[in-house]
């Protein structure tokens, strides 16, 4: 997923020296109703009791509700300089510990599982050969581990000095909008 958003910024950039009046949006951790990195996929996860955090899930993000990221995408389509990349991120930064016992507290679910930091990249690597060599995706891969232990915070003053991009939705109210979702498309 990383290795794609990179490849197409790339690609986007090289399209703009050609001309194309482009500008960039890097969004931190989207999160909201039909996600399915942020929202869906760990839903599943907790719900079946699979998610894995490392360590605890000590690592911090900066998520950003879905409608935040599509406001930013509209203001940077009408403000944004061409050629220019513009961060946006949510108003809060939050444990991923945090993050996932929202989910885990709309689905009734106690407990959030870890696995040690010095076991997480070898269980990981380990995991992905399995799953390769049973044909199906993994349960865990080593860049969500790696996503669960980094520090992932981001400075939006850019976008919110040059495009007037403000994110709106705090954590607890973009946590309340899933709940509200779940409750009408059940996992």
């Amino acid at each position: 997923y990383t290795d794609t958003k990179v490849e197409a910024e790339q690609v986007i950039r090289k399209r703009i020296e050609e001309g194309l009046p482009a500008v960039i949006i890097q969004p931190a951790q989207v999160y909201g109703p039909e996600d399915t990195r942020w929202t869906l996929r760990p839903l599943r996860l907790i719900n079946e009791g699979r998610l894995l955090l490392v360590d605890g899930g000590k690592g911090i993000i900066q998520p950003i509700y879905i409608d935040d990221v599509a406001e930013g995408i509209v203001t940077a389509a009408e403000n944004g300089q061409t050629g220019e990349a513009y961060i946006i991120g949510g108003r809060d930064t939050v444990t991923v510990h945090r993050f996932f016992t929202y989910y885990a507290q709309m689905l009734n679910k106690k407990r959030l599982l870890s696995i040690p930091r010095w076991l997480a990249l070898p269980g990981t690597t380990l995991l992905e050969l399995v799953a390769r060599f049973l044909r199906r995706p993994p349960v865990f891969t080593r860049q969500e581990a790696r996503n669960t232990m980094q520090i992932s915070v981001y400075d939006i003053n850019k976008a919110t000095r040059y495009l007037g991009f403000t994110p709106r939705v705090d954590i607890q109210e973009g946590m309340q909008l899933i709940k509200a979702w779940l409750r009408d498309n059940p996992l």
